[in-house]
């Protein structure tokens, strides 16, 4: 990850890329990942902060170990073949604003879009997801 500050050093800026690699060889499965991510973080008036994040993820796994028994596993109604070799490709984008009260309240709406396109049909989604939140730190 690289950050850059902004904003008067109120905010800032972040690029990202990951490369991940698990080779259990027969314990869980054998995947790589590979995936680039941006955020921003930036002031608004009234005290508000607005972050934008977004990633984009490829995954590459096969799954002949940890789906080896029974021939098939049901996933929400969807096959999964033993040994299928299965492709990823994940979008990830969200929009948060957000707000503190004194030292302990924060309140914080949240808009998140997710795509998942994927070669086994009970993993490829895409949803929308509204959140709100209200915490208290001590």
């Amino acid at each position: 990850d690289q950050y850059v500050l902004l904003f008067d050093k109120r905010g800032y800026a972040r690029a990202g890329l990951a490369f991940e690699r698990d080779l259990t060889q027969g314990e869980e499965y054998d995947s790589s990942f590979f995936s680039l991510s941006a955020e921003l973080l930036a002031p608004l008036p009234g005290d508000v902060f607005l972050r934008v994040q977004g990633e984009q993820l490829w995954g590459d796994y096969d799954n002949t170990s940890i789906y080896s028994r029974p021939a098939f596993l049901f996933y929400f109604g969807s096959p999964i073949r033993v040994g299928e070799h299965q492709r990823q490709k994940l979008t990830e984008a969200s929009a948060t604003l957000s707000r503190d009260f004194g030292s302990h309240w924060t309140l914080a709406t949240r808009y998140t879009y997710y795509v998942n396109q994927s070669t086994v049909d009970a993993f490829d989604y895409n949803r929308s997801i509204y959140s709100l939140f209200a915490s208290y730190r001590f």
